[in-house]
């Protein structure tokens, strides 16, 4: 297989995996939505600089579009174990989350799922004052 045709479907499999939109993988990447919907569409060719641009915003080693891999996101290989659907904020709370103890984990997951629960029940109270339609989970 070519490289062209490697590297599309590499960025076509890094695009499934990230879980976002054609634009929010551009704007993460620095390029136009139209660009990697012509990457994507092999409407253009995806070289070297876009190549490497892609991969390090992405937090992919280099070189990892050129070359064929497995359909799982396990296949990926990230530097330093980041996920390229991550924001700034996620990582840094991946980060800090990592140095804790067990308990202490357990400890913030709780937390969070509480806030999350309260977040839910504020939205659904305003839905009703505002005689919305409900919020379908």
């Amino acid at each position: 297989m070519e490289t062209k045709n490697i590297r599309r479907t590499n960025l076509k499999h890094l695009l499934d995996v990230s879980g976002l939109s054609q634009a929010a993988f551009a704007e993460r990447c620095g390029l136009a939505a139209s660009v990697i919907s012509q990457l994507v569409n092999g409407h253009r060719n995806l070289g070297d600089a876009i190549s490497r641009r892609i991969e390090e915003s992405l937090s992919v080693k280099k070189g990892w579009l050129d070359v064929p891999h497995g359909e799982s996101e396990d296949d990926l290989d990230y530097d330093d174990d980041d996920r390229p659907y991550l924001s700034l904020d996620e990582k840094r709370v991946v980060e800090l989350f990592r140095k804790l103890p067990e308990s202490e984990r357990n400890n913030i997951i709780s937390q969070l799922q509480i806030k999350v629960d309260d977040y839910d029940r504020l939205f659904n109270e305003l839905i009703k004052v505002r005689n919305l339609p409900p919020n379908k989970k």
